[in-house]
């Protein structure tokens, strides 16, 4: 019974210890960080963000540019495929055949609200045609608008950038 008696004592003199431990030193602050350390990482932050998110907005519209290059090219094989059936690029009323719905709008089948990029032929002639990829309103304003014609000619109408800038 006088083992467990000290055994009691020694536990007891142990946890008032480490209760009554402070922490003294250059490590005295060692819980939470400052003010100011927190508004050296906002600022990190914020400077990566300001570097970071010009360059993803200017990948995402090249993306999109792709999608409408592609576009006027599956436009421009349909176009084909009508001559070869009628061997003119008009209807009988030397109108320009209408393009499917799905090749209309970018991204494929899109509605023209959802639409980034609206397809439409253009200058159409039994024998010559312009294919045009027409960007949303404040959405592609570097390249503007994207041309094909029936000779494979490539075009724009924005002048931020050289057509093959635009078409690569």
């Amino acid at each position: 019974m006088k083992h467990q008696q000290v055994g009691m004592r020694h536990a007891q003199r142990h946890r008032s210890r480490s209760l009554s431990f402070r922490w003294s030193g250059p490590w005295a602050r060692a819980w939470g960080y400052t003010l100011i350390e927190l508004m050296v990482v906002v600022l990190i932050v914020g400077i990566l963000a300001a570097v970071a998110y010009p360059a993803y907005t200017q990948h995402v519209r090249r993306a999109h540019r792709a999608e409408a290059r592609a576009a006027l090219q599956d436009a421009q094989q349909y176009m084909e495929r009508y001559y070869a059936a009628y061997q003119r690029y008009t209807t009988q009323a030397d109108q320009p055949p209408t393009l499917p719905r799905r090749l209309r709008t970018v991204p494929e089948g899109a509605t023209v609200e959802a639409a980034r990029y609206q397809l439409s032929v253009s200058e159409a002639q039994a024998d010559a045609y312009t294919l045009t990829a027409t960007p949303a309103p404040g959405w592609d304003e570097a390249c503007g608008s994207l041309t094909l014609k029936h000779t494979g000619l490539k075009g724009r109408t924005g002048t931020a950038l050289s057509v093959p800038d635009c078409w690569r």
